[in-house]
């Protein structure tokens, strides 16, 4: 059972507030922002008006603290009962400061005198939002919404390398594995002209071996990838154009939308330097990154969503071991 708690206000935020509710509409200031000290309510900061009612709010928003809790005490742009009471109890917030916020707002009420036309909690930053107002949340999720298959599947690595990044489990956007003993053999026989295909995948903290091709034809390219995990892939596309015999290398990297989230982390970051192992196979077509289900995989290539860039080829081969 909750109770309520009776605390005061200190002189300084009575008067403020008072002087406050006496101007009106014309009241200089946009919002009082209001903590508790000593079981005591205080003044924690005040933010002047800009003459709009969504640029006060903005910039009252910009002064909460994601863990700190606090009451707000927000002037709306209305004639009659123009003070909002505005409770921030964010979910991260000390478990006191939650309880202490959480059952003494009546007697904050009761302590200012104050009459609020309005009266609303947010528990996160990105839910404070002025009323009729879309939060930060439920743009986020409309934005979302919007997204391709491609698109939600590059953000959702990009949270993931950040949230790794936080918690220092990642170093750098670009991480470099070193090649699997077989791995460094079939990439020799690529260059040599013996295999057609090698692909490849991180295994701990090495880019291993998951299949290699003598000969395959680019329609079967994507169903020899895995289907469960990500991959690269050099693949040399043996083919006629404009009536001649031409055999550019590929480099993919294709990420299954059902892959674990640490796996698309990984090889989204060692993508760039995973590169340069293809360069010394004589990399000389398009660097395509594919993001596909399970039943995108058995769709021809050519019909994929993908982004090529073009490289010139290399006849020297540099790879030191």
């Amino acid at each position: 059972m909750t109770h309520s708690i009776s605390f005061k206000a200190t002189d300084e935020l009575l008067a403020l507030f008072t002087a406050q509710q006496a101007e009106g509409v014309e009241s200089p200031l946009a919002s009082i922002k209001v903590a508790i000290a000593d079981e005591t309510f205080v003044l924690a900061g005040e933010v002047p008006s800009a003459g709009d009612e969504a640029t006060d709010f903005a910039q009252m928003k910009a002064t909460l603290e994601a863990d700190c809790a606090c009451y707000v005490l927000f002037r709306r742009r209305v004639a009659t009962e123009p003070w909002a009471l505005l409770s921030f109890v964010p979910d991260t917030a000390p478990i006191k400061e939650k309880m202490l916020l959480s059952s003494s707002k009546e007697a904050l009420k009761k302590a200012l005198g104050g009459v609020f036309g309005l009266e609303v909690q947010f528990s996160a930053l990105e839910d404070v939002a002025l009323e009729g107002e879309k939060s930060d949340a439920e743009k986020a999720a409309e934005q979302l919404a919007m997204m391709t298959t491609f698109e939600r599947e590059a953000a959702e690595v990009k949270r993931g390398e950040a949230g790794a990044a936080a918690d220092g489990k990642v170093k750098s956007s670009n991480l470099a594995f070193p090649l699997s003993a077989d791995a460094s053999a079939q990439l020799d026989a690529f260059a040599a002209g013996t295999v057609a295909m090698v692909a490849l995948s991180i295994e701990g903290e090495t880019i291993a071996l998951r299949r290699a091709e003598a000969d395959l034809p680019l329609a079967s390219l994507a169903a020899a990838l895995p289907t469960d995990e990500p991959s690269y892939c050099v693949f040399r596309w043996a083919h006629e154009r404009d009536g001649a015999a031409v055999a550019p290398v590929l480099f993919v990297y294709m990420c299954p939308e059902d892959a674990p989230v640490r796996g698309k982390m990984l090889h989204a970051s060692s993508k760039a330097s995973m590169v340069q192992p293809a360069s010394d196979v004589q990399l000389s077509g398009a660097a395509t990154a594919f993001a596909t289900t399970h039943h995108a995989q058995r769709t021809p290539p050519a019909r994929r969503r993908s982004t090529a860039s073009r490289r010139s080829a290399s006849p020297s081969r540099s790879r030191s071991r």
